[in-house]
């Protein structure tokens, strides 16, 4: 059960604090950059692109993350990245929890409870977010109750792109 621990890391905090601007990008990768350079960059196998509800999304299960080999899937809206989503190896999940806290402040995350009922019941979901809420470890359970850790990285104006998209598709979503 690996996040019981992890809400003893956030409460460890002296103060819940940001940082001062927003990160623009996951390693090289930076938001706004065309889809073909963001691949490039992300060094990983990626397979054919699937239609999103904001745009293309392109997913690896090769993606170097803190020396292991990891899932991640990449998305982009008219051919500019916008997100990243990597899978946390379990081994990982408190290293970078610490590290993000270090370097970019909390800015908001469920409570106590919530996160400790991912290690416990099935179907469940917590967050923790970080940079203005542009960064979140989404810890999640599924129906067997198995844990899991995404960390998730956005462009800042994210909600503007999916809006203008959906203008000039007709799309609700």
């Amino acid at each position: 059960m690996r996040f019981k621990n992890t809400m003893s890391l956030l409460l460890g905090m002296a103060a819940f604090s940001t940082a001062a601007c927003a990160t623009d990008g996951y390693r090289d990768m930076k938001f706004g950059a065309s889809t073909a350079t963001v691949l490039a960059q992300a060094n990983c196998t990626t397979e054919e692109p699937e239609e999103a509800p904001v745009g293309k999304m392109y997913s690896c299960e090769d993606f170097t993350f803190a020396s292991n080999k990891t899932e991640a899937t990449l998305f982009f809206v008219n051919d500019k990245f916008i997100r990243i989503d990597i899978t946390i190896p379990d081994e990982d999940v408190a290293k970078t929890l610490e590290t993000l806290k270090q370097k970019y402040g909390v800015a908001s995350h469920s409570s106590q409870k919530e996160i400790q009922d991912v290690d416990l019941y099935p179907n469940k979901t917590a967050f923790i977010n970080f940079d203005n809420n542009h960064i979140s470890l989404l810890m999640t359970s599924n129906e067997d109750a198995q844990s899991s850790a995404t960390l998730i990285y956005s462009a800042e104006n994210i909600q503007e792109i999916q809006k203008s998209r959906s203008a000039v598709t007709g799309d609700d979503r």
